[in-house]
């Protein structure tokens, strides 16, 4: 199987239910593996899953013009809400900090910490796909 073939797979199993504050499921059971390396040991979590969706979304679309920084969200609300998900995400900013230096606001920092998860969401992502893909 193609790898555009299989992503468009793995999207068409996930699904956004509108109950309580919305959630991110999995539909096919066939993919359960793909979700557990891309989780990399975290808990299921929402915000991980819109990581992965929006990532496929994009793959999906033009995999040569992928841009990962335009899927970082803009408002402040969203970045707090990823903070507040999960705790174990002050590590992201962290290394944020850690690899970049001086930040000039707090915003910066969320705003890095969230890029710097999204890229090994990203990086993941692709890692199961060039295992799990079958060449013609």
């Amino acid at each position: 199987m193609k790898k555009d073939v299989l992503v468009r797979k793995i999207l068409s199993g996930m699904e956004y239910k509108d109950i309580r504050n919305g959630i991110w499921i999995n539909t096919n059971d066939a993919y359960n593996d793909f979700f557990y390396h891309v989780h990399n040991g975290m808990l299921p979590d929402d915000c991980r899953y819109r990581m992965i969706h929006d990532i496929l979304c994009n793959m999906d679309e033009d995999d040569e013009d992928l841009n990962i920084g335009d899927l970082i969200p803009i408002y402040t609300n969203e970045l707090i809400g990823w903070l507040d998900s999960n705790i174990t995400r002050l590590s992201y900013c962290d290394d944020y900090l850690q690899e970049f230096g001086e930040i000039s606001d707090t915003i910066s920092l969320l705003l890095g910490g969230y890029m710097m998860e999204l890229n090994e969401v990203y990086y993941l992502i692709n890692e199961w796909l060039d295992e799990n893909i079958e060449e013609e």
